[in-house]
């Protein structure tokens, strides 16, 4: 148990702390499928976060693309048990940030958010 927690904060640490590591990573457009139209793209991935501290990040980087005029983050959560796309998408459903979002036609483990 106390294992666990020492992970958990150590997860929470590492979601405030970096914007950007080898899984969640700014993506040049030019190697992106999305097309050479969009400035740049984000893209962070959710794989072992708690709900919690993934809307934490989700929050920061959406404050984070906008400053930086970044139109689209594509969000990996995986399939596991849905807990984590569906915060996701109550998250962006509030938002008056998003300007649509959607599952990846390619991969339903993916949403793409638009801003």
């Amino acid at each position: 148990m106390r294992h666990k927690a020492k992970a958990h904060q150590q997860n929470l640490k590492s979601a405030k702390n970096k914007q950007y590591n080898s899984n969640n990573k700014k993506i040049n457009p030019k190697t992106s499928s999305v097309g050479a139209n969009q400035k740049d793209i984000i893209e962070i991935d959710f794989h072992g976060l708690f709900v919690r501290d993934a809307i934490e990040l989700l929050e920061n980087t959406i404050n984070r693309a906008l400053m930086d005029e970044i139109g689209q983050i594509n969000i990996v959560h995986g399939f596991g048990t849905g807990k984590i796309k569906e915060a996701v998408h109550q998250y962006l459903s509030e938002s008056k940030y998003i300007s649509a979002f959607r599952l990846s036609i390619t991969n339903p483990g993916v949403t793409i958010i638009y801003l």
